[in-house]
């Protein structure tokens, strides 16, 4: 038994010895691999987002911390208010880039980026309405991706007058007009 005893002693003596070394080494096994998050930025640091509200669109737009991209295809903004009507979402291209994490090529956006929800507001007095942007974006210094994002921004929206309303809605459905057929208009009018 006392062969049994001092067996298990140096075992664990020999453990105890080595495992802060081994720990220790582990440690800086992950500052060389990148695992050392001096250089990771916190995610509103690296995509500093704000917003603008006008009559009939809601903006957001991003600045982008040198050595960060957005990507274009996990914007979105949108509602769940009934009384919003909105449209396509409307934003820049931005640069092609061969995305080594999705293995294919996507569009991302460097710098700043801004995207635009038109809308029609269908409401019949003030009231005070939630967008929510969502958007990811990864860091080419790091190597890494944040998870995506989502914030929500509360904007006071207004109806607009029946004059706009119907003149928006004209604008829209207007077909477009060659110019033989503007001057051929124009001289059956007088």
């Amino acid at each position: 038994m006392s062969n049994l005893f001092k067996s298990l002693f140096s075992f664990l003596l020999l453990i105890s010895i080595s495992l802060p070394v081994y720990a220790d080494e582990s440690f800086n096994l992950l500052d060389s691999l990148g695992g050392a998050d001096d250089d990771i930025l916190e995610v509103d640091d690296a995509f500093q987002i704000n917003y603008d509200s006008q009559p009939g669109k809601f903006t957001a737009s991003w600045v982008i911390a040198e050595g960060h991209y957005l990507y274009r295809d996990k914007m979105q903004i949108t509602t769940d208010d009934s009384s919003v009507n909105s449209n396509s979402l409307m934003m820049p291209e931005g640069e092609a880039k061969e995305d080594p994490i999705f293995n294919k090529t996507l569009h991302v956006f460097h710098h700043f980026a801004d995207a635009t929800l038109p809308y029609q507001y269908t409401g019949n007095g003030d009231k005070e309405v939630t967008f929510k942007v969502k958007y990811q974006g990864c860091s080419e210094i790091s190597g890494i991706c944040y998870p995506p994002q989502t914030k929500k921004f509360t904007v006071k929206l207004s109806p607009i007058s029946s004059a706009m309303a119907a003149a928006t809605d004209q604008a829209g459905e207007a077909e477009p007009v060659s110019e033989q057929d503007q001057i051929t208009n124009a001289l059956r009018s007088g």
